[in-house]
């Protein structure tokens, strides 16, 4: 039985890859991967079996393909949600300390465009400028086409970062303003308290009060809505992968 060769797997590894989502289909580097097999390789790949050729993922059951896929999925919601809250919380506090200041009135106008923006539409923005004023080849896809046939290592896992950062900034930036105004508008209210004003009588400095007193107590309120801001996130998170065909579940 003629064996598959290392030229012979590269092809189909990238014939793969296509078919899963993980690249777009690049006709030149497939091109350029079936030039390199010679006619007798091309003869012997057709004459193997089914079996020793990489599995296809076509005709899957949903269950599969979902379990391939949602790990990743959750794993970049969680990402997004950390990142969100923890800049969002700080915002929210320098927004607070600084009232009705410039800080404030430009936070405030950041998180009124982040969660009023629709987030398909941060995603064809984002997809123009990367495929029609750069024209990079980043897009489309979850890793380039040398890497989505390469085992995992950390310069493939930088490359995937490459291709799907605009899901982290889609879903941190609607996240961040959210969690930003809630941590605002909960420092204020804690902050005009009678404790606070007791605080401060004693000779505590302001941001000894802040950041002993007031600030851990409006984080409790925060801590709450953390659940509807996680599917929040993921909700945003698929909304964009689906616009930009990254394959995580929402392309599905």
């Amino acid at each position: 039985m003629p064996a598959v060769s290392v030229k012979q797997r590269r092809f189909m590894g990238m014939v793969r890859a296509v078919q899963k989502g993980e690249m777009s289909a690049p006709s030149k580097e497939i091109a350029s991967a079936a030039s390199d097999m010679k006619k007798t390789d091309v003869k012997k790949f057709a004459s193997t079996k089914e079996k020793e050729l990489p599995k296809q993922d076509i005709n899957k059951p949903v269950s599969e393909m979902l379990g391939d896929r949602l790990p990743r999925t959750l794993a970049i919601a969680l990402i997004c949600h950390f990142f969100a809250t923890t800049i969002g919380v700080f915002i929210g506090i320098y927004a607070a300390k600084n009232q009705n200041k410039l800080g404030d009135n430009v936070a405030t106008i950041f998180a009124f465009l982040g969660m009023t923006i629709p987030r398909f539409f941060l995603a064809l923005l984002i997809m123009y400028w990367l495929a029609i004023v750069l024209n990079s080849d980043n897009t489309g896809s979850m890793y380039s086409p040398y890497y989505a046939v390469q085992p995992m290592s950390f310069a493939k896992l930088w490359n995937g970062i490459l291709h799907i950062w605009p899901i982290f900034v889609i879903a941190i930036i609607g996240g961040l303003a959210y969690n930003m105004r809630v941590m605002r508008g909960n420092l204020l209210d804690v902050m005009r308290m009678q404790y606070i004003e007791t605080a401060r009588a004693k000779g505590l400095s302001e941001n000894q009060t802040l950041y002993r007193h007031a600030v851990p107590n409006a984080l409790h309120p925060l801590v709450m809505f953390q659940g509807i801001a996680l599917p929040y996130m993921l909700m945003g998170e698929l909304e964009a992968a689906i616009v930009l065909s990254i394959p995580t579940a929402g392309p599905l």
